[in-house]
């Protein structure tokens, strides 16, 4: 349905501006904070297996990519929920911002990014489209109509890092099977930007966990990461991504199109960076699992697709042939998404129904908008 708007105000697009006690607390840091390999570095200790599991997970990403079927290039979509867990209803992000996020990761996913004319022309030619799409689930576990989104007020001001957040009994919401959904839970996060659990560990702590400030495009968030690729990059983990500088300075990410590097990059460095003898061109710095800004990342790598094609393919197949993307008859849930997020006088918006339950008749109501009303 197309309506045509006239009027334009904070409250229809969701965004919202930044309170003093958020910008004091990231004004000091340099770009968002990725603590996966801390995560990593814990379940070595926790768990005896989990090393073994790692080193079984790698050999089977090396004889996929080896052994790669030409058929295994179809765009794949994967169902995604979104736990919102707040303590303050500043917390309670909107549907129009969690929309966001899926539109940014569709984008970037795709190499369908405005931006990609940033990338240096060295490293132009190995940009990829990974071929995954990312969809709000329409069903739940339970085969329920949803749409993707789950909220639960919680007695808990902030989360540490031991991952609470993902547990219904300590204040967070239980996962819903990581074989079928990609898990996001996004909260109050002490001290962390947002952090991924690689595969090889426990299904029932799988996916990965943001503070809600960095989650989306639109609304409450920081200047340098307002694009969504801070949850581009933890996907990328999820994937089975390293960061560019492996587990150590000059480190592997067990990718072979992308130059070794010493440590993370922030903001938006001038190019050439070298480190680690990567000369001429250094370090690939615009890359999504670096640690740059957001106006700064722009690619993934054929290396890193083939990479995270293998995870999918593999110990995430589940999600090839998941139902949580398909619609449910049931009760309905009204929701929809908007192809941008602001218009000037006499401009039209596209609306999109996204809701679930497959509804079956609807009422669209735009105070203002010319028609102001719809049943399309």
């Amino acid at each position: 349905v197309i309506l045509f708007i006239i009027a334009h105000n904070n409250a229809a697009t969701g965004f919202t501006f930044l309170s003093n006690d958020i910008v004091n607390q990231f004004a000091s840091q340099d770009s968002f904070k990725c603590t996966t390999m801390e995560l990593h570095d814990k379940h070595l200790k926790d768990d005896p297996g989990y090393e073994k599991r790692l080193q079984e997970l790698e050999l089977l990403t090396k004889k996929y990519i080896a052994n790669r079927k030409p058929s295994d290039t179809a765009i794949v979509k994967v169902p995604v929920v979104v736990h919102i867990i707040y303590n303050t209803p500043y917390q309670n992000i909107s549907n129009a911002r969690i929309q966001s996020q899926i539109d940014a990761l569709n984008r970037d996913f795709r190499r369908l990014n405005w931006d990609t004319s940033n990338t240096p022309v060295p490293y132009k030619y190995l940009g990829a489209d990974t071929r995954i799409e990312f969809v709000l689930a329409k069903r739940d576990p339970w085969g329920n109509p949803s749409i993707g989104i789950t909220r639960t007020q919680t007695s808990v001001s902030m989360f540490i890092f031991n991952d609470a957040i993902k547990f219904t009994a300590q204040g967070g919401n239980d996962i819903w099977d990581r074989d079928k959904y990609l898990n996001f839970w996004i909260g109050n996060i002490q001290y962390y930007g947002a952090y991924t659990q690689l595969p090889g560990y426990y299904p029932e702590t799988d996916g990965a966990v943001m503070h809600y400030i960095y989650f989306g495009s639109v609304g409450t968030t920081l200047s340098e990461n307002s694009k969504g690729r801070v949850a581009v990059h933890e996907v990328g983990h999820w994937f089975n991504l390293q960061h560019l500088w492996g587990i150590s300075n000059c480190g592997t990410d067990y990718v072979d199109d992308t130059p070794t590097q010493f440590a993370a990059n922030f903001h938006c460095p001038v190019f050439p960076v070298i480190t680690c003898n990567n000369g001429p061109y250094g370090d690939m710095f615009m890359n999504y699992m670096d640690g740059t800004s957001d106006d700064c990342r722009n690619m993934f790598t054929i290396g890193q697709r083939d990479r995270m094609s293998a995870a999918l393919y593999t110990y995430r197949s589940g999600l090839i042939n998941s139902e949580g993307g398909i619609p449910v008859s049931g009760l309905t849930i009204a929701h929809f998404r908007s192809d941008r997020m602001s218009v000037n006088f006499g401009q039209s918006i596209n609306f999109i129904d996204e809701s679930g339950g497959i509804p079956t008749n609807w009422q669209w109501t735009f105070e203002g908008g010319v028609p102001s009303s719809s049943n399309q």
